[in-house]
């Protein structure tokens, strides 16, 4: 996938470096320093697939020989070269045109000579080495002063300029979007992203940059000290990863069970708020079942307002058409008006069965809705049965409890009616005995 990558690096005098050494380099050519008279020849290297010269009317020996003859000091800054990592993604013109399109800011941004040259463009590290002069080009062949991308913190200042720092990020944020209009225009979905991961919001360590020879070693089954280093960051990526998952599952069943706990106590509350009278409790069940019921009664309610609305439009508008019956013709004008009668008479009458029919499917949706209602409310009854098994066998209990009540009044007023009548046997033999 796409990777960001943008280094800068200055080639100074000071180091022992030399800008035509390092164009030399980086273009495989020979060129040779006129100031000291040494020769750079790496007309051997190989993989250098495309080099170009913007913003310079003149060869590449010419622009890099009057780079180091504007240098007087000896720690000089010679030149200062942007590395960036071109997208696998991107086919060979494409990349050669992304990197063009950059020099050519790097160009227009800060007025130097730009030498763009592409290595390895067709491996999966292909990258482009794109070395700027440090001074403004003046009629096409000729270097002037200092750019002000070299000036001093103080001397930015003093013009109003923000600080050096604020190129580097201007050129960062410039790489991306150049790259991530290239990958659009080539219709790749991969993005890059000039920010650190810290300003991402992702919260992982960042890897090293293992180069070239140590990514051979590796490719050969070799492990090196710098994949060591990118493999053990990325087994603490997972590791942090696997323990956030596990947090956040903790999080969750903790959530749960508190939610749990909470229906829990609440569901305990209601069983001890049951009342203990059997008329009271059926008044409580069916309070349950009315909220239970709340929404599909919603519902009913909302399809019986306009069954409603269009029951009383029928009725009206059969009271209307009642109302428009054709008369029967009297009088000696009968014969003439009875064919016109007649038609009228027929057209009232397909008019009123269509009214009939019209009250007919009304009412057959209206039973349809009654017998709705009934079946959410019997679904909303088992419901309440199902998660307040409580509030039936409380109501069992006190069934039973009535019924057993009932049964002990029955017996008492049985044994006291058999007892009224032991007495009154025994009144009247005591009448007998006396007589």
């Amino acid at each position: 996938m796409a990777i960001y990558h943008l280094t800068t690096k200055a080639v100074s005098r000071a180091k022992g470096q030399s800008s035509i050494a390092s164009a030399a380099y980086r273009s495989g050519e020979k060129i040779e320093n006129e100031r000291t008279g040494e020769i750079a020849d790496y007309t051997r290297k190989q993989e250098v697939d495309h080099k170009e010269i913007i913003g310079f009317d003149g060869s590449r020996s010419e622009l890099w020989n009057k780079a180091e003859k504007a240098e007087k000091r000896k720690d000089a800054t010679l030149a200062k070269e942007y590395e960036v990592a071109l997208p696998k993604e991107l086919n060979r013109e494409q990349k050669i045109e992304l990197a063009r399109e950059y020099g050519n800011y790097l160009h227009e941004r800060h007025k130097v000579a730009v030498d763009v040259c592409i290595h390895k463009i067709d491996s999966d590290n292909p990258h482009a080495h794109i070395l700027t002069t440090t001074r403004e080009v003046k009629n096409g062949n000729e270097l002037g002063d200092k750019t002000a991308r070299e000036w001093s913190d103080t001397k930015r200042k003093k013009h109003g300029l923000e600080g050096r720092k604020q190129d580097l990020l201007e050129a960062r944020q410039k790489w991306e979007e150049c790259a991530n209009r290239a990958l659009e225009r080539a219709q790749v979905r991969e993005r890059i992203d000039h920010r650190s991961l810290k300003n991402q919001g992702i919260d992982r360590e960042p890897q090293i940059h293992v180069g070239a020879t140590a990514t051979a070693m590796e490719r050969k089954g070799i492990q090196t000290e710098r994949g060591n280093i990118n493999r053990s960051r990325m087994d603490l990526v997972k590791l942090k990863n696997e323990f956030n998952q596990v947090q956040a599952q903790r999080v969750k069943l903790g959530a749960a069970k508190r939610v749990q706990q909470a229906q829990e106590r609440a569901h305990a509350d209601k069983v001890k708020a049951l009342p203990d009278n059997l008329r009271e409790l059926e008044q409580y069940k069916q309070r349950e079942i009315d909220k239970a019921h709340y929404t599909d009664a919603q519902r009913v309610g909302k399809a019986q307002e306009r069954l409603q609305r269009l029951s009383d439009k029928t009725q009206a508008q059969i009271k209307e058409h009642s109302q428009k019956k054709p008369l029967a013709p009297q009088g000696i004008l009968k014969a003439l008006k009875q064919g016109s009668y007649e038609k009228q008479s027929k057209e009232w009458q397909s008019q009123a069965l269509a009214n009939d029919k019209r009250m007919s499917q009304l009412h057959r949706r209206k039973r349809a809705l009654e017998r709705w209602s009934e079946k959410t409310r019997s679904e909303a009854a088992k419901r309440v049965e199902k998660d307040f098994p409580e509030l039936g066998a409380k109501q069992r209990q006190l069934e039973a409890r009535k019924a057993q009540r009932h049964a002990e009044i029955k017996r008492e007023f049985a044994n006291k009616r058999k007892k009224s009548q032991g007495q009154k046997k025994q009144k009247e033999w005591n009448r007998g005995y006396e007589r």
